[in-house]
């Protein structure tokens, strides 16, 4: 999401994958980084993309910002991917 050009790329090209895992801090939108502060927008808006194209997602907001527990968040990403391919494998 902080890449500039990344939510054109979303909407414009195919995602090669089957599952999207999202999350974002609740605090991210909140700083005077124009960049940071559009994020929280941004990431909605790639999150109904690929709902709009049918791709199994999830956006998961955490407390806190980037820097709050990013290995839970990580690991909780893994899991949710993880519990996916268990499921149907």
């Amino acid at each position: 999401m902080w890449f500039p050009k990344f939510v054109d790329f979303v909407h414009n090209n195919k995602i090669l994958t089957n599952r999207v895992y999202l999350s974002l801090g609740d605090k991210e939108a909140k700083t005077r980084n124009p960049i940071m502060a559009q994020v929280a927008n941004d990431i909605r808006d790639v999150y109904r993309s690929l709902r709009a194209h049918r791709l199994s997602s999830i956006l998961v907001w955490n407390q806190g910002n980037h820097f709050k527990e990013p290995a839970l968040r990580m690991a909780k990403g893994f899991a949710w991917l993880m519990s996916y391919e268990k499921i149907h494998s």
